[in-house]
């Protein structure tokens, strides 16, 4: 039986209150799970009724994120992810600026006036 959980504001994005950390989908504090694994992980999360993700760059070398990508695209899920990266450096390498992308502003003051 699928749940639905509550959602909560994070600026305009409107998210479950629970989400899903996926460092562990590629690499973590033990070996990584093979990748259907690691997209059942996400399936069932998205069953439960999660619709926030929360990766990085730096996870397993991109390879969270490549997971986390090819997963939402075959489910065609609507979800908001949250990453971490170095803006500057991951915007250069992949031939970016500040327009090409859809970014939230967590610093403590952005958020107020949010």
């Amino acid at each position: 039986m699928q749940s639905i959980l509550p959602q909560r504001k994070l600026g305009p994005f409107a998210i479950s209150s629970i989400g899903l950390g996926c460092m562990n989908v590629s690499h973590g504090y033990a070996t990584a799970p093979p990748p259907e694994v690691g997209a059942d992980v996400l399936l069932r999360a998205l069953e439960l009724g999660v619709t926030h993700f929360d990766t990085a760059a730096l996870y397993g070398n991109g390879e969270s994120e490549r997971n986390l990508g090819r997963a939402l695209k075959a489910l065609k899920a609507d979800v908001v992810v949250g990453t971490k990266f170095y803006p500057t450096f991951f915007l250069k390498t992949n031939g970016l600026t500040e327009r090409d992308v859809d970014v939230l502003d967590i610093r403590g003051d952005a958020l107020v006036a949010t």
